[in-house]
């Protein structure tokens, strides 16, 4: 399907019931399948994409965390305002 491509092209989940050739698409670890007309595997899926979306969330905000407060500049700043704050203190 177009829509699975244009999905997986902008690294979104894809959920889809298990028919014709789609499964081929299920390489991407995007792609998640479930038997065709099994509600309770469509549902399994879906809660393994929310699973996986908050995961990814929680992996960009430390990320994010990380690269502001971790950086090396950030601890070269620190260290230089506290020795300057202690050779004030003599």
């Amino acid at each position: 399907s177009g829509v699975a491509y244009l999905s997986l092209s902008y690294g979104l989940p894809f959920l889809a019931p298990k028919t014709g050739n789609i499964e081929e698409l299920a390489m991407s670890s995007n792609y998640y399948i479930y038997e065709s007309g099994d509600a309770a595997d469509a549902c399994d899926q879906l809660i393994s994409i929310l699973e996986n979306l908050m995961l990814n969330i929680k992996i960009e905000e430390y990320l994010s965390y990380a690269e502001n407060e971790l950086s090396w500049t950030k601890i070269a700043k620190t260290h230089h305002h506290f020795y300057q704050k202690l050779a004030a203190i003599k």
